[in-house]
């Protein structure tokens, strides 16, 4: 799960809307709106009230579960390359 959607869930659990929890970070709720749809990462001092306002740590935002999913996509697209090259290499010289 993405920054954006942990942040949505958080705000969903917490009954809170958009301009409420942009009220309580000082920021507009375009930002709040922006960060939801992983258009915008939010900087770090905001992250941390995050945080805060929704009392859990701060690595909660920062799960490395995505970061090995997508390594996992980038290995297997690479792969997919090599192997393909490797095929037309061995095609057109044989």
């Amino acid at each position: 799960m993405k920054i954006g959607e942990k942040i949505r869930q958080l705000r969903k659990e917490n009954n809170l809307t958009q301009q409420q929890l942009a009220d309580k970070l000082f920021v507009t709720p375009q930002a709040v709106s922006k960060w939801e749809n992983n258009l915008v990462i939010p900087t770090t001092d905001k992250i941390s009230d995050l945080a805060q306002i929704f009392q859990v740590d701060i690595q909660y935002f920062f799960d490395d579960k995505n970061v090995q999913t997508d390594n996992k996509k980038w290995q297997l697209l690479w792969l997919n390359a090599i192997y393909y090259f490797v095929t037309l290499v061995a095609i057109y010289t044989f």
